[in-house]
């Protein structure tokens, strides 16, 4: 499920292009239609304790009520797992090759029972999409290879140094940060709901942004998190678009040029590209953020 808001002439490329990113990998992606929340509903959040005294601007508490909406709605189905998706995520034409070796590794990682399915449900929620986490310290971790990941030396975020070539490691959550994409079991769903939504919590403590907030609770272990290091999905930044749509009107840096983090194949900037020799790599310049 994505998050996105209405869509504007400022802020089409988001929601066009991952529409069209789905479609050239062959995914279904469901947007459910976001409520125009309430000043209460806004208000809430920016007086809750944690809150209050940080640099907590409006634009992040309609990203978290936006999290929350997206969440409300997978337990409103009959689905087990969810994949929740913010609306400028990218991610490699290899996508399905990528995650059919990404969940054999996760159930065995998790202990899962066969029959729950090829991921299995012994966990809360699976970081797939970030811009870093420590993957050295926990000692609870597993590699698996995966030919798709990016050549090392290309990489960029916290925490990339050291992956040995063509692999990938899953570990116990450190303090993952970015929250663009992150699966949920039901039972991960309503823990995290709980835990995020202030008039659910007796005498909450909520963290800055959403993401960190969320980090904070795979840190405690309020929810159960697995991290897949490198990230197999990455925001995607538009030439002559905004890096992030938190910031206020008149904010924030402009991207001169497409590129993706981490991504080799971006599907974004090959959905119209459909022979291997007219494929085209979006990655960072070296002086891109």
């Amino acid at each position: 499920m994505a998050i996105s808001a209405k869509k504007t002439n400022l802020t089409a490329w988001r929601q066009d292009g991952l529409l069209a990113a789905a479609k050239r990998t062959g995914l279904h992606i469901t947007i459910p239609q976001q409520p125009v929340f309430s000043e209460d509903e806004i208000k809430e959040l920016m007086q809750a304790p944690g809150i209050v005294g940080q640099n907590f601007k409006r634009g992040h508490a309609l990203a978290w009520l936006g999290h929350l909406h997206a969440v409300k709605a997978f337990l409103a189905t009959d689905l087990p797992t969810a994949l929740i998706i913010e609306d400028d995520l990218d991610w490699d034409l290899s996508l399905r090759n990528q995650t059919r070796l990404l969940a054999p590794a996760v159930s065995n990682f998790t202990n899962a029972v066969p029959s729950t399915g090829p991921y299995g449900l012994d966990w809360d929620l699976l970081w797939l999409g970030h811009c870093g986490d420590n993957w050295q310290d926990p000692t609870s971790r597993t590699f698996y290879a995966d030919s798709n990941v990016l050549t090392p030396s290309l990489q960029r975020g916290a925490h990339h140094d050291g992956f040995p070539t063509s692999y990938r490691v899953l570990h116990t959550s450190s303090f993952p940060i970015c929250s663009f994409a992150y699966a949920l079991t039901r039972t991960g769903a309503q823990r995290m709901l709980n835990w995020s939504t202030p008039s659910l919590t007796p005498s909450p403590v909520l963290s800055s942004a959403f993401d960190l907030h969320l980090s904070t609770g795979c840190f405690n272990r309020r929810i159960d998190c697995v991290t897949v290091n490198p990230e197999i999905m990455h925001h995607h930044r538009q030439g002559g678009g905004k890096y992030s749509s938190i910031d206020e009107p008149g904010e924030g840096v402009i991207s001169e040029h497409d590129y993706t983090w981490n991504i080799e194949w971006s599907a974004r900037c090959n959905r119209d590209m459909w022979r291997k020799e007219e494929l085209v790599q979006c990655l960072p310049g070296p002086d891109d953020p």
